[in-house]
């Protein structure tokens, strides 16, 4: 399950989010009937490839998907990583910025975070006030796993997150504060992911991205999920 403000079961046991009426606005095209697979994004492929899967939807690193026999979306939404830390550690991320911490400064991430080795370089140089990118460690804990629960059993000093899911965290939970150390520059697309080598399907999920988008669907559904004040 991708969080707030993507796609989360709500206290009621009603599923939304953005990706939620995304998917229910496809499944009104093709006029079908959606059924819904939770699983890590480390077995999506497989998912795929076994075809237990029609389509997936969300954020996928680089590295993830390397199969030539699932295919790869239009983006249909970009989002943007930032940290999530504790007010009271805020002065240690101070301290790694200005490269005056005595230790690597530690970044906690789920699995379905992109930390490629690409995202980790580009991490290190955007957090850095000096010549010298900070100094970092990534460390991975399961996505069972609470961020101020991971926090204390894996001494992770903030958390990498995306910024719309950071921001409506931190609602929730007070005691944190989103961050957004990189502005727009480290965006992450979300994408579709398809089984099989089917251009032909491959294109309807192409076409529908651009219809939606066309009828302002996607700006309506970020207005409404990510910018707008919701009863999350």
């Amino acid at each position: 399950m991708a969080g707030l403000p993507w796609s989360w079961v709500r206290p009621d046991g009603k599923l939304v989010g953005y990706e939620i009426d995304m998917i229910q606005e496809l499944a009104q095209t093709m006029n079908v009937k959606i059924k819904y697979y939770v699983s890590s994004i480390s077995f999506i492929d497989t998912l795929i490839l076994q075809e237990r899967l029609d389509v997936a939807v969300g954020a996928y690193p680089d590295n993830t998907i390397m199969n030539s026999a699932v295919n790869t979306s239009w983006s249909y939404q970009s989002t943007h990583l930032a940290l999530l830390i504790k007010d009271k550690t805020n002065n240690v991320l101070a301290e790694a910025r200005r490269g005056v911490l005595d230790r690597p400064y530690i970044l906690g991430s789920y699995e379905k975070i992109p930390t490629t080795t690409y995202i980790r370089t580009a991490i290190a140089r955007e957090l850095s006030l000096t010549d010298h990118p900070v100094n970092i460690r990534i460390v991975e804990f399961p996505a069972e796993v609470s961020y101020a629960k991971a926090m204390e059993e894996y001494d992770i000093d903030a958390v990498v997150v995306s910024a719309e899911f950071g921001a409506a965290y931190a609602i929730l939970h007070p005691e944190f504060t989103m961050y957004p150390a990189f502005g727009r520059r480290l965006p992450v697309s979300l994408v579709m992911l398809t089984a099989g080598d089917d251009p032909v399907y491959a294109k309807y999920f192409d076409t529908f991205i651009e219809n939606m988008r066309r009828r302002d669907f996607f700006t309506h559904l970020q207005k409404h999920w990510i910018e707008a004040e919701n009863d999350l």
